[in-house]
């Protein structure tokens, strides 16, 4: 028998160009909305009576950040791997993004760099206020 449990879902756009992705309670075929509760290892659990699952919804995981839907302009990009750059963003022919950090050599056109970006706030060159990027 399949467990209650939490899926990850699209929430928001289409599926080549999401932005977010939600949690969705997907119940027990006999879940009948009774939810106990229990301590296990000192932790609070919420259980189906049916399936004896765990219901709680689990922490959602930082949004991917698509390419697609990043704005061209000036960033500051903080790594994955630690530490920051300043990069200019701009939009290729096909309407993917490359990507110029300011000590590379070369811009890079390859989708995959923006996995390794933890977030990025847009530098306003008129105003030079910084703004978190969504």
């Amino acid at each position: 028998m399949k467990k209650c449990g939490w899926k990850k879902v699209l929430v928001d756009g289409e599926p080549e160009k999401y932005v977010k992705t939600g949690l969705k309670f997907c119940p027990c075929k006999n879940f009948n909305g009774i939810i106990y509760w229990q301590y296990f290892g000192g932790e609070k659990r919420y259980i189906c009576s049916a399936c004896h699952g765990d219901t709680r919804k689990p922490e959602e995981e930082k949004p991917l950040i698509v390419p697609s839907s990043i704005k061209c302009g000036i960033y500051i990009v903080y790594w994955k791997s630690g530490g920051s750059s300043i990069a200019s963003i701009g939009m290729m022919a096909n309407g993917g993004r490359w990507i110029a950090p300011i000590n590379w050599v070369r811009t890079s056109e390859d989708q995959d760099i923006f996995n390794d970006i933890e977030r990025l706030k847009r530098i306003d060159i008129d105003t030079h206020k910084l703004t978190e990027a969504e």
